[in-house]
């Protein structure tokens, strides 16, 4: 793996400049938390590091192939069960049992089968951080992953990341600051930069 590199990012929306000449490197293997105020420009970061947004200008290079993104939004198929949203990801390569098993960690293996429609907040936000990690990527990026989790669950949840995409790129936003402590890794506060 190639670390990311940003080089002279730019992008505006509506006349209105997010992201300024903006030039970084993600050190591959790498945890990092990014935090800002608000409309600052995180996920339109995220997400042209992720290859859905194109820059007005600059350039990302050596973005790994395999991405797993976990949304603002948890955008699973609501009639689908927690095990087959996965699924759809991981298809056939990742065994049942595994699936279970993870679905397991997370607290969800009672209701791995039942329609996510009929789950919280708390528990669709855990199936789209399983379908993330089971995609096995090799950049994980995360924007807001633990709203709507207790801060006893959110720490379950952020040790079940970490045990999981150990070696890997992982680029999270949030706005906590226990949380980007408890995740590791580097911190970068946008407003700091821009």
């Amino acid at each position: 793996m190639n670390n990311i590199v940003l080089t002279g990012v730019s992008k505006s929306f509506d006349g209105r400049e997010i992201l300024k000449n903006v030039s970084m490197r993600f050190e591959a293997g790498q945890t990092v938390c990014i935090r800002g105020r608000s409309g600052i420009g995180k996920t339109t970061l995220l997400r042209i590091i992720a290859g859905l947004m194109a820059p007005d200008s600059g350039a990302v290079s050596a973005v790994p192939e395999r991405i797993g993104f976990v949304f603002q939004e948890d955008r699973l198929c609501e009639d689908f069960s927690a095990l087959s949203n996965i699924r759809l990801v991981t298809g056939r390569a990742l065994p049942k049992e595994d699936i279970l098993r993870h679905l397991e960690e997370l607290e969800l293996a009672e209701s791995a089968l039942q329609p996510v429609r009929d789950f919280s907040g708390g528990m669709k936000r855990r199936v789209a951080l399983a379908r993330a990690v089971c995609a096995d990527p090799n950049l994980l990026i995360l924007d807001e992953p633990f709203k709507g989790l207790d801060p006893e669950l959110r720490m379950k949840v952020i040790a079940y990341i970490k045990r999981h995409v150990e070696g890997k790129t992982v680029l999270c936003v949030t706005h906590d600051v226990s949380e980007a402590l408890y995740m590791g890794g580097t911190i970068i506060d946008l407003d700091d930069l821009f």
